[in-house]
């Protein structure tokens, strides 16, 4: 295992890079039945099968989990980095929170560690381009107000939209395509 750990208050934050190598095959099978268990609660939807899992979590840039003094998972996101033309972007990919942590400020925290880590990652490439855009989707108007007050979203309310965005969002959104099919 090859994560980077942190201790804040009553949890123990693991942040994997690159989790299709850092994470061996045995403590994989393990890891994605307990990610499974807890997206589940999280979305309160018992269809989603373990592969829909392992493309969200060892398939990604990135995978952040956060463990309880019990050391169960109760909260988890991860990343993908993207370079489309000239600009980077971290995507935000997924996140899942327990439902008895919901409201306790984890979403937060986990985006503000994704973020963190994108840009370690981007500035540690020796990356000569330092724009760097933060993509996302969601279906939540709970996230989508986080996002906003976090981050600011586009197209903004008058309808403008960034040079940037408007030259990167076709290879950005066939992007994910890829990752969808």
């Amino acid at each position: 295992m090859d994560a980077n750990l942190y201790s804040i208050g009553n949890y123990i934050v693991e942040v994997f890079n690159n989790p299709s190598k850092s994470i061996g095959s045995k403590l994989q099978e393990n890891l994605l039945q307990e990610c499974l268990s807890l997206i589940q609660n999280s979305f309160g939807n018992n269809n989603l099968g373990i592969d829909d899992v392992k493309a969200h979590i060892i398939d990604s840039s990135t995978s952040i989990f956060i463990r309880d003094q019990t050391r169960n998972i109760v909260g988890l996101a991860t990343t993908s980095l993207k370079k489309i033309k000239h600009i980077n972007i971290i995507y935000l990919q997924g996140t899942a929170i327990s439902q008895e942590y919901k409201g306790k400020g984890l979403y937060n925290f986990l985006t503000s560690i994704r973020i963190e880590e994108g840009i370690k990652k981007i500035r540690s490439s020796h990356n000569r381009n330092n724009t760097i855009l933060i993509g996302s989707r969601t279906q939540s108007p709970l996230v989508y107000r986080s996002m906003n007050r976090k981050l600011g979203l586009f197209p903004n309310p008058d309808g403008y939209i960034d040079r940037y965005i408007k030259e990167i969002a076709p290879g950005f959104v066939r992007s994910l395509d890829k990752r969808c099919n």
